[in-house]
């Protein structure tokens, strides 16, 4: 009986920590933040993406915001335009680092964080 016991809490105990798992995958979650001016008036935003989400992150930036992009070099995000006039453009860090490869070619990850800031280029 007492072996009965020790298999039944033993299941029970890989059920739960099985469930743990499960719950952690259940999305993928990213942070978005748009400002300008290295970083002033910042906007912040959360997503939660399905598990399976292999967007890069040109593909994110089209689904959650309005952009227009030429060549895979994002010029407008919400409105706010890129100005070869003003000599702006739109640069964008993932977690912190300036990015080594191109929005259309990075595929997002669970827990990046993303910052996009119109800033000038001289």
């Amino acid at each position: 009986m007492m072996r009965n016991y020790k298999i039944a809490l033993f299941v029970l105990c890989f059920i739960l920590a099985s469930s743990v798992t499960v719950l952690a995958a259940d999305f993928l979650e990213v942070k978005v933040i748009l400002s300008e001016n290295n970083g002033q008036n910042p906007m912040v935003y959360y997503f939660k993406l399905p598990p399976d989400s292999n967007y890069t992150l040109l593909e994110l930036m089209e689904r959650k915001f309005v952009v227009e992009h030429t060549n895979g070099f994002i010029t407008s995000i919400q409105g706010r335009a890129a100005s070869d006039k003003a000599s702006t453009a739109w640069f964008f860090t993932i977690n912190g680092e300036m990015a080594m490869v191109g929005a259309g070619q990075y595929k997002i990850k669970h827990n990046d964080v993303y910052q996009w800031d119109l800033r000038s280029w001289k």
